[in-house]
């Protein structure tokens, strides 16, 4: 089963979340990522031509992320969550 048909649980099935966000789950998780590997590309790509970003911290999926960017003495935080890993499916 690849991860986009396990995906199609997630939403049916309460064990299916346990599995995936779980400890020793990480497997499951790279399955995803290879999914968002465009989306990562141009992230990488895009933060060299932004503001100044003095933190930045990856979650659990591709484009879980926090980025905390400064100007003028003044910063600012941005959070991002995935939640199109649920889309994968049909």
């Amino acid at each position: 089963m690849n991860a986009a048909e396990s995906l199609e649980l997630y939403s049916s099935d309460p064990n299916a979340r346990d599995r995936l966000w779980g400890k020793g789950s990480e497997g499951r998780r790279s399955a995803i990522a290879p999914c968002f590997d465009n989306y990562l590309a141009w992230s990488k790509k895009s933060q060299k031509n932004t503001l100044e970003i003095v933190a930045t911290r990856s979650g659990l999926l591709p484009g879980d992320q926090i980025w905390t960017f400064e100007k003028n003495g003044l910063r600012l935080g941005i959070l991002g969550l995935n939640t199109s890993f649920l889309q994968l499916s049909e």
